[in-house]
């Protein structure tokens, strides 16, 4: 997964699955482009991005899988 925004952001990938959650607490690190690994896809699966905006002001972010 790519993640390219238009001003620095915060971004983590988080997967649930089996009645178990697993995922990373966001970094100090803010940066414009995010490599994440692979997202799942099934019943029973949910994996999802979550971004965090430092800034009071909108950010554009594009996700590319």
């Amino acid at each position: 997964l790519e993640i390219r925004s238009s001003a620095p952001v915060g971004a983590i990938l988080s997967h649930y699955d089996f009645g178990i959650a697993t995922g990373d607490s966001f970094t100090s690190t803010l940066s414009t482009t995010w490599l994440l690994g692979e997202g799942n896809k099934g019943p029973g699966i949910s994996d999802f991005v979550t971004f965090y905006n430092p800034g009071d002001t909108s950010i554009k972010v594009t996700l590319t899988a």
